[in-house]
């Protein structure tokens, strides 16, 4: 079985326990989600515009005022902030050899 999703960030922490407490895993809401929760294949998924199958094309000025509007602002400011505390990895495929982002 596939799971067949549209376009999306995942962000892989060092900790995936860590995202439980910080992040739902209801994908319906239209917001970041913990995908896998529990495991230690938990990642956050961050759906993009088109992720729920709707044909959304913005300009790059429209992108820009839409990740600077509230809930966008917020998500970004925390993941600057679990960046910068090294509480998340980066990767390619969910390697668990990742590259250290912070």
């Amino acid at each position: 079985q596939w799971i067949e999703s549209g376009p999306h960030l995942m962000m892989f922490p060092k900790d995936p326990a860590a995202l439980s407490d910080a992040f739902t895993s209801d994908f319906s809401l239209g917001e970041p989600y913990t995908m896998f929760p529990g495991t230690d294949f938990a990642h956050l998924m961050i759906p993009a515009s088109g992720y729920y199958g709707e044909e959304t094309t913005l300009s790059p000025e429209e992108l820009l005022d839409l990740l600077m509007s509230p809930p966008y602002i917020y998500i970004l400011a925390a993941l600057v902030l679990l960046l910068a505390s090294g509480a998340l990895a980066g990767g390619r495929g969910g390697s668990k050899a990742g590259t250290q982002l912070a």
